[in-house]
């Protein structure tokens, strides 16, 4: 059986997103796609949910998830050993367009959450 198979995904969107500029929804398709990879490769987790907000001139992309969490130091020599790639990938891709990243542990602490802020005006 495929190990996403006992995670349970859900969706929340809200705003208009189908009339966000073509290059903040391919940054938006990217990162959903490599966070969720993480949760199903990495995270052991039970859950996950992504929200997509918009707002008059924002979007904001949260992806959150309830396992392990992460350790992450950009600065550390070991981020190519321990697969850190995609983290960086889309910290650039979302600051290419003017937005903003981060990553932690979500407000009840437990899990990892991914959140990126990006004009769509």
């Amino acid at each position: 059986m495929p190990k996403h198979a006992h995670i349970e995904f859900a969706c929340d969107v809200r705003g208009e997103v189908d009339r966000v500029p073509s290059d903040a929804v391919i940054a938006c398709y990217r990162l959903v796609q490599e966070a969720l990879n993480n949760v199903v490769r990495h995270a052991d987790a039970k859950r996950a949910a992504v929200t997509l907000h918009r707002d008059s001139d924002r979007l904001t992309v949260t992806v959150t998830d309830d396992g392990r969490g992460m350790r992450y130091d950009p600065s550390s020599p070991d981020v190519a050993k321990d697969g850190h790639y995609g983290l960086i990938g889309m910290k650039e891709r979302i600051r290419a367009i003017g937005g903003t990243f981060r990553y932690g542990p979500p407000p009840d602490h437990r899990g990892t959450q991914i959140h990126a802020e990006f004009p769509v005006a």
